[in-house]
């Protein structure tokens, strides 16, 4: 506790002022500093600096009191009762800018702020540790584990804290593994996946422990959970199983066009634990359990190249010019700007069928990802043209009808 009368002594003034120039020399150092980054440092670390450089002034102030502190005689100090004081508020504050950086929120900083202040002006008056113990008078007992108000509190900060943080954390580093050019997304899905786990799963023990619950009875835990996958939870073991095995084996990447074995045909979206989420061409997202894309057959357009082959289907008269109406079909497939040169288009007869002799038209696109459907339509649109142009017909099945007693319709 702080002495009013030490406060306005002869010391205690000495103190404040040491302590207001020493948060005044932290500021000005690092507006310099501030200014200095917009200009010199270039690249992915001037984000990263220039999104900490708010931490600047008080971990500065917080350096300079420290010097303050240490430098001053061990006599001295007991009575420098702004410095101490001091360190506290701006410990406070540091944690402020720090929820301010990762947290857009203004509830959540505005809570923090008083939080934060609130145990910092308790400390300074020296009654936090009887505030503790009074709250933590009020308890139940449940078995072998002691609940109090001051457990309860300690509980729903940590989590909080530990919560945030942990998001923060997993933000920051899927935004790094995200930036790295050199890894496909698929590693960098997994990668995030891991860091997710790892982080909350520390969080998970850490808040534990807080709560002063036995480490121990997670073997007990465990042992349930075994139990449920067994009766109950192994599709969601299965899918989530399935969905790291994806992201390990590569098969399928985000953005990536795949069929299924039903038909069904879209672009990967998402990678998550238990799902895929695939948007189909007419923008309806379809989540696909893991489980289903690893079991069945799947085709996969853009594995290692984005080439895809078009085809056509065209039949022609028997008294056509068949040399040329190929000429012309091969003719209409180079001629569209997507059309690529290797593999050049090739054209086949098939069959002679009732009405027509058949052929069937090949040719590739750069990009299956956007689209077959549009070369497609262009290249039919062109042989139909060339065909009229060229006096080559087209035709359709055609039906003799013999009448063997036409004296019906002569009654």
């Amino acid at each position: 506790m702080i002495n009013a009368a030490l406060i306005f002594s002869k010391e205690g003034l000495i103190g404040a002022v040491v302590a207001a120039i020493c948060v005044a020399i932290s500021v000005v150092i690092a507006g310099i500093l501030k200014k200095r980054l917009n200009l010199r440092v270039s690249g992915g670390y001037r984000n990263l600096l220039l999104m900490l450089s708010p931490l600047f002034s008080p971990l500065l102030a917080l350096f300079f009191l420290f010097i303050a502190a240490t430098g001053a005689a061990e006599q001295v100090y007991g009575k420098l009762a702004a410095i101490p004081a001091a360190l506290q508020l701006v410990l406070a504050w540091l944690v402020i800018e720090l929820v301010k950086i990762f947290s857009h929120n203004k509830t959540v900083t505005i809570g923090t702020a008083v939080i934060s202040f609130s145990i910092a002006a308790l400390s300074i008056l020296g009654i936090l540790d009887l505030v503790a113990s009074y709250l933590d008078a009020y308890a139940l007992n449940l078995g072998g584990v002691r609940i109090s108000l001051l457990i309860i509190l300690k509980f729903a900060v940590a989590l909080f804290v530990l919560l945030w943080a942990a998001k923060g954390f997993t933000g920051m580093f899927e935004a790094y593994i995200n930036g790295l050019k050199n890894l496909r997304k698929s590693t960098k899905e997994l990668f995030s996946k891991i860091a997710n786990i790892v982080i909350y799963f520390i969080v998970f023990i850490i808040v534990l422990d807080i709560a002063g619950v036995d480490l121990t009875a997670l073997a007990v835990f465990s042992g349930a959970v075994g139990v449920g996958v067994g009766l109950g939870l192994q599709k969601i073991a299965s899918n989530f199983i399935s969905g790291f095995t994806l992201l390990m084996d590569k098969s399928i990447e985000v953005d990536d066009l795949i069929e299924l074995e039903s038909g069904f045909t879209g672009y990967v979206r998402h990678i998550n634990a238990r799902f895929t989420l695939i948007e189909a061409p007419d923008g309806k997202e379809i989540m696909i359990p893991n489980e289903n894309i690893i079991s069945q057959r799947l085709t996969n357009w853009t594995y290692s190249n984005t080439r895809g082959r078009v085809e056509i289907k065209i039949g022609v008269a028997y008294n056509s010019d068949l040399e040329k109406a190929k000429k012309l079909m091969l003719e209409a497939a180079k001629e569209h700007e997507r059309c690529i040169a290797d593999p050049e288009p090739v054209c086949y007869m098939r069959e002679f069928g009732d009405s027509s002799i058949n052929f069937v038209l090949f040719f590739w696109v750069e990009n299956v990802i956007d689209g077959r459907f549009g070369p497609q339509s262009d290249v039919m649109l062109s042989v139909w043209k060339k065909f009229k142009e060229n006096n080559i017909e087209i035709p359709f099945p055609q039906r003799d009808v013999y009448i063997k007693n036409a004296s019906i319709f002569k009654e």
